[in-house]
């Protein structure tokens, strides 16, 4: 009997097991863009080498994971880009991740995925919607959102005595490939 209840179970979180597919992160064709404001000028950061994977139950995805380190974004500007690492505390928290368990597939090839990010020791809630396309063997996420930096406790930057616009504009390409 206990053995049968066993295999039973073996079998059950076998098949769960079996029926999650994941793609990783394709880091040659993928970026995470920022662009930041301040009231004197406005730029932008690159980072074209983040990773990451998605996991997918049947045919729907049900949990994402990205990460991009700090060091490397480029803003074209070696003393920005030191400054940020100093204010985002880059030694402590190195990267900049979202992770997300609650992806749903809408019917106009979009995507909405409830998560959070996780910048410099905090914990950012964010709803992004963004176009979502699947072709042979590659799972596209593209788009724009923004993020809030004001609901941290980080220190924006200032130049001029004011502090950097604290609502950041992203924009990723995503593109996750199978193993």
């Amino acid at each position: 009997m206990l053995r049968s209840i066993f295999t039973i179970t073996f079998l059950l979180l076998s098949s769960l097991v079996l029926s999650q597919e994941r793609f990783m992160l394709d880091t040659e064709k993928s970026s995470i863009v920022y662009h930041a404001k301040h009231p004197a000028h406005k730029w932008s950061g690159i980072n074209n080498a983040p990773k990451g994977v998605i996991e997918f139950n049947g045919n729907m995805p049900n949990r994402i994971a990205v990460k991009a380190n700090l060091v490397d974004f480029d803003s074209k500007s070696a003393n920005r880009d030191s400054n940020a690492l100093r204010i985002f505390n880059a030694i402590e928290f190195p990267e900049v991740s979202f992770f997300s368990e609650q992806l749903r597939l809408n019917k106009n090839d979009s995507i909405r995925i409830i998560g959070e990010f996780g910048l410099s020791g905090y914990k950012i809630a964010q709803s992004l919607d963004l176009a979502y396309t699947e072709s042979d063997n590659e799972y596209r996420i593209e788009g724009e959102f923004i993020v809030d930096l004001g609901s941290t406790g980080i220190r924006l930057p200032r130049f001029l005595f004011k502090p950097i616009q604290s609502k950041i504009r992203c924009v990723v390409r995503l593109y996750f490939i199978k193993n």
